[in-house]
């Protein structure tokens, strides 16, 4: 049977590797101490996941005897979420929150990045440029350098940050 979403693609390899039909699942998951039909179970691997239900989650954990994660993470992509092997990197976790300012994910990462170094600033692309100005270049040369280092978008980006926010 082809199945139309990864949770239910979840169940019917569990099923078809161990020969359980959905009746089963739900016995197991009831010896476990959970609440989960057969015709439930039937009805996660033929229609769309819309919500999730914790409990239905557990349930169905046990009568697949497996982790509630996987599980969930798998209900979570049929309902069309992105989900990420493993945890995500702290850097992830700012770019990935919807209540922080532009401002405020990139006060955190050059918080993580600081702590990271001990308190010293990694060197960028800019402070790079800036350490060469003060090497013996002339104005001309320096000029040149900067004229040159604003081309790159990642230099601009490095610069403003520097800068930190514009007043209106």
């Amino acid at each position: 049977m082809s199945s139309a979403h990864a949770l239910a693609a979840l169940i019917e390899q569990r099923k078809e590797s161990n020969g359980w039909s959905n009746n089963d699942i739900g016995q197991r998951a009831a010896r476990a101490g959970h609440q989960l039909s057969g015709k439930n179970v039937w009805r996660l691997t033929t229609q769309p996941v819309i919500t999730l239900k914790a409990e239905t989650m557990r349930a169905l954990a046990s009568g697949l005897d497996l982790p509630v994660m996987e599980v969930v993470q798998a209900a979570l992509l049929s309902m069309g979420f992105k989900v990420t092997e493993g945890r995500a990197t702290p850097e992830e976790a700012v770019a990935a929150d919807p209540a922080l300012s532009s401002e405020a994910k990139r006060m955190l990462l050059a918080q993580l990045e600081a702590l990271r170094t001990g308190g010293e600033k990694p060197e960028t692309e800019l402070t790079a440029t800036l350490r060469k100005l003060d090497a013996g270049f002339t104005d001309a040369d320096r000029a040149n350098i900067i004229s040159l280092a604003l081309q790159s978008p990642a230099m601009r980006e490095q610069l403003a940050a520097r800068r930190g926010p514009k007043d209106d």
